[in-house]
């Protein structure tokens, strides 16, 4: 579907239309947004501009064309009656955001620029408040780029190539965030740092990786993931190795822990989790709890904790010690305690080592203190 659609007209999110409607539609025709307008973030006029009434919203939304096939770009609308409907003013010419190349072509690839998330950020150097567009320019290797704009209207936006200033938003160059890994942002209201997180399968521990960033332009690596990926399980029925599987997770992001649009030092970490072996009709939407402790950094960076995890199977009574989420007939029996994903963090939590043995005898699996 093209079109971005209203579910909800109800004071409650899960008061759902019957029949929801499109709410900003796309015209499905030869334009730059022909092929699909889809809303990416929306902001109250009074955020940071000192008008509107509360009804007025302004936002931008990820386009894509029909011919050539979903060649992506980023626009900017607005809502005056709080978020049912949406228009695009001045249209065709509320483009904000195009590659610095043009796609002639994208049978099944990706081109064009797009994929974006805004987050509000305050210069450090002048301290003006400026909305920040992450996206990822497919035309230019594939790079995380970023526009700003004070008041998100189309023509004021300006790239990121080295500086700021020279390259507008529509068809200029911009540079490669290095230490990013995704185009989905969250500021982290202790410390006003801006977070992101993505999956990384290259790295030596797979997972779901945290970078950091105090202005928006350089950012930093957790030293080890908030989630690992393991290549084996260890238990499974009468304590024999489950089948080798890589896990598969996706879709990461975050959520406040009572809503908002700022992060405390603690917030949920919501994502879809598979194995690659089995079908795509068995995925898991899971949450985990995150809390940042920022009195004992690793390299200048929170660290990672894992909950330990006992599960019993439900027929047969096994139980198994796991970082992993285990899929029914396997339920939670109890949280053993926090384990570190690094070296590093465990000296900083004052952890004591623990070993997975194995009884040759008994042919059972122990945990202990290691030593």
């Amino acid at each position: 579907n093209g079109d971005a659609l209203l579910l909800s007209n109800g004071s409650s999110p899960f008061s759902y239309l019957l029949e929801p409607k499109a709410s900003l539609s796309s015209p499905n025709s030869a334009g730059w947004d022909g092929g699909g307008a889809w809303i990416s973030r929306v902001f109250n006029a009074e955020e940071g501009e000192g008008e509107g009434d509360g009804t007025l919203l302004r936002g931008i939304y990820h386009a894509e064309t029909v011919s050539p096939s979903g060649v992506k770009s980023m626009g900017y609308c607005e809502s005056k009656d709080g978020g049912a409907t949406w228009i695009k003013p001045n249209y065709p010419n509320n483009q904000v955001l195009s590659s610095s190349s043009s796609s002639s072509s994208s049978s099944n690839v990706r081109a064009g620029a797009g994929d974006g998330s805004v987050i509000q950020v305050t210069d450090e150097q002048d301290g003006t408040p400026y909305y920040y567009l992450y996206y990822a320019d497919y035309d230019a290797g594939g790079i995380t780029g970023v526009a700003r704009a004070k008041n998100m209207q189309p023509g004021s936006w300006t790239k990121y190539n080295n500086g700021w200033g020279s390259q507008r938003g529509v068809g200029g160059t911009a540079s490669g965030l290095r230490g990013f890994n995704d185009a989905t942002l969250y500021t982290h209201a202790p410390t006003r740092e801006i977070l992101t997180v993505g999956t990384d399968y290259s790295s030596p521990i797979g997972g779901a990786y945290m970078s950091v960033s105090k202005d928006g332009i350089n950012f930093k690596y957790m030293p080890a993931p908030l989630y690992t990926m393991m290549n084996v399980k260890i238990y499974g029925p009468n304590h024999s190795p489950l089948p080798a599987e890589q896990d598969h997770t996706a879709y990461y992001s975050f959520m406040p822990l009572v809503g908002g649009s700022e992060l405390g030092n603690t917030f949920y970490m919501y994502y879809m989790k598979m194995a690659t072996a089995s079908s795509y009709g068995q995925r898991y939407l899971l949450r985990r709890k995150v809390t940042l402790n920022y009195n004992a950094r690793v390299e200048g960076m929170p660290h990672t904790l894992l909950a330990l995890t006992t599960y019993i199977h439900a027929t047969t009574g096994e139980q198994c010690e796991t970082r992993e989420h285990m899929p029914a007939p396997y339920n939670v029996k109890k949280i053993l305690g926090y384990v570190a994903t690094s070296v590093e963090a465990s000296a900083a939590e004052g952890l004591v080592p623990i070993a997975l043995c194995y009884n040759t005898i008994r042919q059972d699996y122990y945990l202990t203190k290691a030593g």
